[in-house]
């Protein structure tokens, strides 16, 4: 939301912007309050490998072009990450909510399973982003999927610790992602945890960098 790659993300930290923007495309949601999100803007999935790219919901698109950069700022080269010592552990609460989405209206529709994708499930299920990174970037080690809800990249980065510490592995490629649709949202919408209260005033919804914010307590020391 706020920039692909590192640079544009700290450029948009330092002025303070906001990647959160108003979805007009809820509004047909009926029973939908929040209706912000953080959108990723200008992401070209075309950029990656159509081999790669066929059995890969956005999520795991996106995933894999961090992971990308993220390999090319360690210095690792392809021998480093190809060997045996190396493992991976990516998290997604959700897999690939967007295909499932599609898939599921799409049996409940034709009362079976007539034009259903054969990639289909390779996109949506729990561990697309471990599986589907593993295959791109050539991992042969552990491959650990985290899928606790929003927690799952947080896991994720403390399982590859833990890998490390216990002698598993050398290096871990870890990190997280989630798709964005409606579901999703109402799922945290129906429990209380999303933001309601910034429909008309999407860029306050979530600004933790922002000292001026109200009610903002900062701490030194």
């Amino acid at each position: 939301p706020l920039g692909n790659g590192i640079d544009a993300l700290c450029e948009s930290l330092s002025k303070n912007a906001s990647g959160v923007q108003y979805m007009s495309e809820w509004d047909e949601v009926n029973g939908l309050k929040a209706r912000v999100a953080g959108v990723v803007k200008d992401f070209d999935p075309s950029l990656i490998n159509r081999q790669y790219r066929r059995t890969m919901d956005k999520v795991a698109q996106m995933c894999a072009k961090s992971l990308e950069e993220a390999i090319a700022m360690s210095g690792l080269d392809e021998s480093v990450i190809s060997r045996a010592s190396t493992g991976i552990s990516f998290g997604s609460a959700m897999g690939g909510l967007e295909t499932l989405y599609e898939f599921s209206s799409s049996i409940y529709k034709n009362n079976g399973f007539k034009n259903v994708n054969a990639t289909s499930f390779l996109k949506f299920m729990s561990h697309t982003v471990s599986a589907n990174l593993a295959v791109m970037f050539g991992v042969t080690g552990v491959n650990i999927p985290t899928c606790s809800a929003c927690t799952a990249s947080s896991q994720a980065i403390g399982t590859a610790y833990e890998q490390i510490k216990i002698g598993n592995a050398d290096v871990m490629l870890c990190g997280g992602g989630e798709g964005l649709h409606y579901v999703q949202a109402g799922v945290f919408d129906s429990m209380g945890a999303t933001a309601t209260s910034f429909n008309d005033r999407p860029s306050a919804a979530s600004r933790p960098f922002d000292e001026s914010r109200e009610g903002l307590v900062v701490s030194e020391g």
